[in-house]
């Protein structure tokens, strides 16, 4: 009998009386469970349904990152970026993103050259390599004096350890050409000039055809016209960017850049704009994935695309962006398959906005299920103080507490259809109810 009247006491007004005068300790904990409720369905409608909200719903126009994968066998420059982010090897560590392989610290000369040079440590010159036991005199000087001689060279006048280089004349000029990489975009650099080639691995392949450089099999304009030593240094950069296009099945180009640059933690706004009035808003899509440090960031359309009002099948286009921080969703892509890399980022993709939706979500639910039943209670002290037969806070509250759970029962049941109804459902079903309640125990002519 007991059970039946505690049972009563939660869901019939009459007997709900009973709990006003209970600790309020127990009323907040009876919300904060109720918060807790709640999250359940709502964590399993994102992490089972994201994807179909992709294609049903157009989530963050994120088909365009998953349908690389289907168009990367017809198009190389998507082959290419697989194989250039899987070299990188990109890892997680310490709660930041690093990558293997970003910069360039070794080169292979031929022999159309006499040889490279390279500052170690700032101490001493080594030569193809090995250690000349030279040691670096002005360490701020950007190049080492080369003087020739007859078979040999001297670097910064060490007579005592010429290095030969058979060939060479007595005086003849010899050109030292500077090889380094910009840090800012991985490109290499030819005496401070940006080559535009981008270095994939930590290697770069250095040769001559026809008097002129040649760079991992790209020739630059660069033209050697003297016998040539290069000067090495290597660097390491905290940069990459590479753009691969294809058109999907509606005939829209669609434009993705990727870009890692670990020198940002995050990106807290969409930072990519529109920067030309003559963008094809209809028939060319733009998207960004950005590595960054501690985050990665993906950006859907330009900003001031919403101001364009463009719209296709009957819905206008929108900037969309978002960040997956690494401290929720580690990320690592160290020793992948190069041909799973759209998968990986797309799935990565996913799996972000759903830890982001849960998030939001935990974030609403506690300020409706908390504070606006704190609100609302203390607005029916006011309504009811005079007329009702309760007149303190504490009583409000409490019921306000046990009122919740029909509403939270109708809205756990809501949840695991569409988390988006949440706001309606819960507010609409809590106030109607929690009024009745309060009416009914206001207006009992008996208080159990």
């Amino acid at each position: 009998m007991a059970v039946l009247d505690f049972i009563k006491s939660l869901f019939i007004p009459k007997y709900m009386a009973r709990h006003r005068f209970m600790p309020i300790l127990v009323a907040i904990c009876l919300f904060v469970v109720s918060t807790y409720l709640i999250l359940l369905p709502s964590r399993y409608y994102y992490l089972h349904n994201a994807k179909k909200l992709v294609d049903n719903t157009n989530l963050y126009y994120l088909q365009a990152i998953r349908d690389i994968d289907r168009n990367a066998p017809v198009n190389d420059s998507i082959k290419t970026l697989d194989n250039e982010i899987a070299s990188f090897g990109l890892y997680y560590d310490s709660g930041k993103i690093k990558a293997n392989h970003l910069g360039l610290y070794d080169i292979e000369v031929s022999n159309d050259f006499l040889g490279y040079i390279e500052k170690k440590n700032n101490v001493a010159y080594y030569i193809n390599g090995e250690d000349s036991g030279i040691v670096v005199s002005d360490k701020a000087k950007d190049y080492p004096t080369i003087t020739s001689l007859d078979g040999k060279y001297l670097i910064d006048n060490v007579n005592d350890k010429p290095i030969k280089a058979p060939g060479l004349t007595e005086g003849e000029e010899i050109d030292v050409i500077k090889v380094s990489l910009v840090s800012s975009n991985s490109h290499l650099e030819l005496d401070g000039v940006d080559t535009g080639i981008l270095i994939t691995s930590g290697k770069a392949s250095i040769s001559l055809d026809s008097g002129k450089f040649v760079v991992n099999g790209v020739s630059t304009t660069k033209e050697v016209t003297k016998k040539t030593l290069i000067y090495f240094v290597s660097r390491s950069t905290t940069y990459y960017e590479q753009d691969i296009s294809y058109v999907n099945d509606l005939g829209v180009t669609q434009n993705i850049k990727f870009i890692i640059d670990l020198t940002k933690e995050s990106i807290s706004s969409s930072p990519f704009t529109i920067e030309s009035t003559d963008v094809d808003y209809l028939n060319q899509d733009y998207y960004y994935v950005l590595i960054c440090n501690s985050a990665v960031f993906y950006q859907a359309h330009l900003v001031g695309i919403n101001d364009k009002k463009v719209e296709r099948d009957g819905k206008a286009l929108q900037c969309q962006a978002y960040n997956v921080f690494t401290s929720k969703l580690p990320f690592d892509l160290t020793d992948i398959n190069p041909t799973d890399f759209p998968v990986i980022i797309y799935n990565y993709l996913i799996d972000g906005y759903c830890s982001l939706a849960i998030s939001n979500f935990s974030l609403i639910s506690l300020i409706y299920v908390v504070l606006f039943t704190l609100v609302i209670s203390l607005l029916f002290v006011i309504l009811f103080r005079r007329t009702g037969r309760m007149k303190k806070f504490k009583e409000y509250y409490n019921i306000a507490s046990i009122a919740n759970i029909v509403p939270i029962l109708i809205t756990f049941v809501v949840m695991w259809f569409n988390p988006a109804w949440f706001t309606v459902v819960y507010l609409v079903t809590f106030a109607i109810y929690y009024l009745f309640v309060l009416y009914k125990i206001n207006n009992s002519s008996e208080m159990i």
